[in-house]
C-alpha cells in the first residue's frame, strides 16, 4: 500500500484533503503538521486521530530534518504547508515557510525518489490587467509586481517548484477562495466572512471580486492533479467569479445580516487599510484589512478555470451550499469568537 504524505495537514485545505483521501484511497497517509496544531475533523471539529490508516507526524515545515523524516518512504507528496496570513507583519515568516519550506520539501523529494509532488500555490501569483481582468495559467506576475510578501513568497516558492519538475513529476495547483467546512482559524477568506457575520464589514466597502470554490471540490481537484496533472503545468482550481456584492449577499442570506453600505475608491480603501494594518502591530489583533490584500484585488479576483475542467476533469460544487456550511459553523457553537 503506498504512503501518501501531505505537508500542511491541519489547515483548511489539508484537513478536508486527509478526510477526501481516507473515504476516496486505499492509501495510507501520513499528516505532517506542527505540534501545535490539531487535526480537527472539517465536519464537526472533533480531533482526528491517528488509525491503522493515518500517521501523524509532529514536526516543523522550517526544519530541513523534520521534513526528510516525513519525505522518507512516500510515494506521494502534497505539499500545503504555507502561511496565508496577507500584510507586512510576518514577513520573515513568509521567506521561511512558504519559500525555504518549499525548498526542503523539493529536496526530500528528491533525495526519497517521490513519485509525484503537488504544490499547492494561489491564484494570487497569476496576472490580471484592466484589459485582460480574467486570470489564465499563462501569465505569472513578477516578483516586483507583487501586492505583498505573501504573492511574493508564493511566487518564489513555484520557481522552485518548476526548477525540481525538469528532474521528478511536479504539478502546481493554484486555488482560489475557498469557502466551506473546516475553515476554523480562518483563512482570508473566512476572516472576511466572520466580518460580516459581526457587522464589522459592510458598512463601507471596495467594490471588486473573487473567484470562489467549495473546499471540497478542490480536495478533490489536488487528487485529480496527482493522477492526471501533465509535470511542471500550473492548474487553476476554482468556481464562480463572483463581485463583492453578490458575495455579501449570499452570506447575508444565511445570516440575516443589513444591506450593503457606501462604495469607497481604491486610493481610500489603501488608505484606511494601511491604517488598520499599522494599528495591529500596537494591538496585536487582526486588521480588518491590510495593503496587501487590497492590492491584490484592485482588479476583480476572476479566474479562468477552463485548463483545470478540460485536462483534469475538475468541477466545483454549489458555492451557496459551501458558504451555508461555513455560516453555520461560525454562528453554531461558539465559532464566532472575534478572531
Amino acid at each position: 500500500m503506498k504512503l501518501i504524505l501531505v505537508t500542511g495537514a491541519s489547515g483548511f485545505i489539508g484537513s478536508n484533503l486527509i478526510l477526501h483521501l481516507l473515504k476516496s484511497t486505499q492509501s495510507r497517509i501520513r499528516a505532517f503538521m506542527l505540534p501545535s496544531d490539531p487535526l480537527r475533523h472539517p465536519e464537526n471539529g472533533n480531533p482526528i486521530l491517528a488509525s491503522n490508516r493515518l500517521e501523524i507526524f509532529l514536526g516543523d515545515i522550517r526544519n530541513k530534518n523534520d521534513v526528510s523524516k516525513a519525505v522518507s518512504g512516500a510515494s506521494h507528496v502534497f505539499h500545503l504547508a504555507a502561511l496565508s496570513h496577507l500584510g507586512t507583519k510576518r514577513r520573515k515568516d513568509h521567506e521561511e515557510i512558504n519559500i525555504k519550506g518549499t525548498q526542503h520539501v523539493c529536496d526530500a523529494c528528491l533525495k526519497h525518489h517521490v513519485e509525484g509532488l503537488v504544490h499547492t500555490s494561489s491564484s494570487e501569483v497569476l496576472k490580471r490587467t484592466n484589459q485582460n481582468p480574467t486570470a489564465s495559467e499563462n501569465h505569472l506576475l513578477e516578483e516586483s509586481n507583487a501586492p505583498g510578501p505573501y504573492t511574493r513568497s508564493k511566487i518564489a516558492a513555484e520557481k522552485i517548484v518548476l526548477e525540481y519538475a525538469q528532474k521528478r513529476h511536479a504539478v502546481i495547483v493554484n486555488p482560489t477562495m475557498p469557502v466551506g467546512p473546516g475553515d476554523f482559524l480562518p483563512s482570508p477568506v473566512g476572516f472576511l466572512i466572520r466580518m460580516i457575520l459581526q457587522k464589522k464589514m459592510g458598512r463601507f466597502y471596495y467594490p471588486t471580486g473573487f473567484n470562489m470554490v467549495d473546499v471540497r471540490s478542490l480536495v478533490k481537484g489536488h487528487l485529480q492533479a496527482m493522477q492526471d496533472g501533465l509535470r511542471g503545468h500550473r492548474y487553476i482550481l476554482g468556481g464562480p467569479n463572483l463581485s463583492f456584492e453578490i458575495f455579501y449577499k449570499k452570506v447575508a442570506a444565511n445570516s440575516h445580516q443589513a444591506r450593503l453600505g457606501f462604495k469607497i475608491p481604491y486610493g481610500l480603501a489603501c488608505l484606511t487599510s494601511g491604517l488598520m494594518e499599522k494599528l495591529a502591530l500596537f494591538t496585536g489583533n487582526t486588521p480588518l484589512g491590510t495593503l496587501e490584500g487590497i492590492r491584490s484585488v484592485r482588479i476583480p479576483f476572476y479566474m479562468d478555470t477552463t485548463k483545470a475542467k478540460n485536462e483534469l476533469g475538475f468541477s466545483c460544487h454549489s458555492i451557496d451550499e459551501a458558504l451555508k456550511i461555513q455560516v453555520k459553523q461560525y454562528t453554531v457553537g461558539a465559532l464566532l469568537a472575534a478572531p
